[in-house]
Protein backbone atom coordinates (compact mmCIF):
# COMPACT_ATOMS: atom_id res chain seq x y z
CA UNK A 1 0.00 0.00 0.00
CA UNK A 2 1.50 3.41 -0.93
CA UNK A 3 2.25 5.74 1.95
CA UNK A 4 0.23 8.96 1.99
CA UNK A 5 1.30 12.34 3.29
CA UNK A 6 -1.79 12.82 5.49
CA UNK A 7 -1.24 14.76 8.72
CA UNK A 8 -3.33 14.25 11.81
CA UNK A 9 -4.92 17.21 13.54
CA UNK A 10 -6.97 17.96 16.66
CA UNK A 11 -9.50 20.62 17.46
CA UNK A 12 -8.78 22.95 20.35
CA UNK A 13 -11.00 22.86 23.41
CA UNK A 14 -12.78 26.05 24.53
CA UNK A 15 -10.00 27.15 26.88
CA UNK A 16 -7.35 26.64 24.20
CA UNK A 17 -9.27 28.86 21.78
CA UNK A 18 -8.25 31.88 23.88
CA UNK A 19 -4.53 31.22 23.38
CA UNK A 20 -4.33 32.03 19.65
CA UNK A 21 -6.52 35.08 20.13
CA UNK A 22 -4.05 36.44 22.71
CA UNK A 23 -0.88 35.73 20.70
CA UNK A 24 0.73 37.58 17.80
CA UNK A 25 3.96 37.47 15.76
CA UNK A 26 5.53 39.82 18.29
CA UNK A 27 4.26 37.97 21.37
CA UNK A 28 3.99 34.27 20.53
CA UNK A 29 3.04 33.18 24.04
CA UNK A 30 5.59 30.37 23.97
CA UNK A 31 5.36 27.93 26.85
CA UNK A 32 8.59 26.82 28.42
CA UNK A 33 9.37 24.33 31.16
CA UNK A 34 12.11 25.58 33.47
CA UNK A 35 13.97 24.16 36.43
CA UNK A 36 17.37 24.51 38.05
CA UNK A 37 19.32 21.32 38.52
CA UNK A 38 21.87 20.77 41.27
CA UNK A 39 24.05 18.33 39.34
CA UNK A 40 25.75 18.31 35.94
CA UNK A 41 23.55 17.24 33.04
CA UNK A 42 24.24 14.11 31.03
CA UNK A 43 22.88 15.14 27.65
CA UNK A 44 22.33 11.60 26.33
CA UNK A 45 20.30 10.53 29.37
CA UNK A 46 18.18 13.69 29.27
CA UNK A 47 17.54 13.18 25.53
CA UNK A 48 16.38 9.61 26.21
CA UNK A 49 13.99 10.96 28.85
CA UNK A 50 12.60 13.50 26.36
CA UNK A 51 12.16 10.77 23.73
CA UNK A 52 10.35 8.49 26.21
CA UNK A 53 8.09 11.36 27.25
CA UNK A 54 7.16 12.00 23.61
CA UNK A 55 6.30 8.33 23.15
CA UNK A 56 3.86 8.57 26.05
CA UNK A 57 2.53 12.06 25.18
CA UNK A 58 2.72 12.47 21.39
CA UNK A 59 0.50 15.56 21.59
CA UNK A 60 3.70 17.46 22.51
CA UNK A 61 4.80 16.91 18.89
CA UNK A 62 2.10 19.28 17.63
CA UNK A 63 2.16 22.77 16.19
CA UNK A 64 -0.63 25.34 16.34
CA UNK A 65 -2.10 26.15 12.92
CA UNK A 66 -4.71 28.65 11.77
CA UNK A 67 -7.55 27.23 9.72
CA UNK A 68 -10.17 29.10 7.73
CA UNK A 69 -12.53 29.48 10.72
CA UNK A 70 -10.60 28.09 13.68
CA UNK A 71 -7.17 27.18 15.04
CA UNK A 72 -6.12 23.56 15.43
CA UNK A 73 -3.17 21.40 16.49
CA UNK A 74 -1.38 19.57 13.70
CA UNK A 75 1.00 16.65 14.08
CA UNK A 76 4.60 17.70 13.40
CA UNK A 77 7.81 15.90 12.52
CA UNK A 78 9.84 18.42 14.52
CA UNK A 79 11.52 16.80 17.51
CA UNK A 80 13.12 18.54 20.47
CA UNK A 81 16.88 18.14 20.82
CA UNK A 82 18.60 18.47 24.18
CA UNK A 83 21.47 20.96 24.06
CA UNK A 84 23.06 23.69 26.10
CA UNK A 85 21.28 27.04 25.97
CA UNK A 86 23.02 29.80 24.09
CA UNK A 87 20.40 32.51 23.57
CA UNK A 88 17.79 34.40 25.58
CA UNK A 89 14.80 32.46 26.89
CA UNK A 90 12.21 31.67 24.18
CA UNK A 91 14.12 33.68 21.57
CA UNK A 92 13.74 32.46 17.99
CA UNK A 93 16.42 29.86 17.29
CA UNK A 94 18.36 30.89 14.20
CA UNK A 95 21.51 29.01 15.18
CA UNK A 96 20.55 25.41 14.46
Amino acid sequence: MPQTNVKHWRRLDNAAKLFPAASSKRDTRVFRFYCELKEDIQQEILQKAVDRTLEKYPIFLSVLRKGLFWHYLEQSNKRPVVREEWCATCQEDNKK
